[in-house]
């Protein structure tokens, strides 16, 4: 498993698109955060971490997309799928690659706020539960693009379902509360994760909301092996 997560980084360290795409979230992130702190009082963390949902959905879909659609495009699934690693111990490595390249990506473009913020004073608690919260959502996102990609034979094209499936899951959650039918709305609160990663943002540590997220990120990972044991089967 260390393997093929020490594979999938330098696979990302080689990947001109991404390296932009990161600096320009960042840069974008950076931005925002001055622009924040300089045009009105800081009330709540909330104002200086708006932007997270943002970068969700542009950094995390570049780094999932290749996972397996660039594989099965390369040829090179055959090799991967006919070594005597288990299916789980590879979706579940390049799960990690993913996810600790946004967790270092998150901090490092989060960190001066996260500074400022804890020694503004009130605030320290309330970041480091965002982080957590963010970190959790985070986690299920890179759970979502590994099995998309899982499904694709083309890196782009995963990027996109990717990203439109993160806009329409987004939209659900705001769409809720105008949700006339019974029915509807408790589908949409079952599947709800923006909306239950909000509560972080009011600087509280929901443990059912952690275990909630913890057990999507490992449905999205068993979806993902079934997958690509079934692909594998008809190689």
């Amino acid at each position: 498993m260390i393997s093929i997560i020490r594979r999938e980084i330098n696979e990302y360290k080689k990947n001109t698109l991404l390296l932009i795409a990161a600096g320009v979230i960042m840069l974008y992130s950076g931005l925002k955060f001055w622009g924040t702190l300089y045009s009105r009082e800081i009330n709540n963390v909330t104002q200086v971490y708006s932007n997270n949902t943002f970068i969700l959905l542009l950094f995390i879909p570049l780094l999932t997309m290749s996972s397996f659609a660039k594989e099965k495009a390369d040829g090179t699934d055959r090799i991967l799928f006919s070594s005597s690693m288990p299916m789980n111990r590879v979706v579940i490595g390049k799960f990690l690659a993913a996810f600790l390249v946004f967790m270092l990506f998150s901090f490092v473009s989060m960190i001066i706020p996260s500074i400022l913020m804890v020694f503004y004073g009130r605030y320290w608690i309330e970041v480091v539960f965002l982080l957590i919260g963010l970190f959790m959502l985070g986690s299920i996102v890179c759970s979502f693009g590994i099995f998309l990609s899982s499904l694709s034979t083309h890196e782009y094209r995963a990027f996109l379902v990717t990203v439109a499936g993160l806009f329409v899951w987004w939209m659900m959650d705001t769409l809720m509360p105008y949700v006339g039918n019974a029915f509807v709305k408790a589908v949409f609160y079952v599947v709800s994760i923006f909306s239950r990663y909000k509560i972080f943002e009011y600087g509280v540590l929901s443990f059912s909301t952690l275990i909630y997220f913890v057990s999507i990120t490992a449905v999205f990972l068993m979806m993902s092996i079934q997958s690509l044991l079934i692909w594998r089967q008809r190689r």
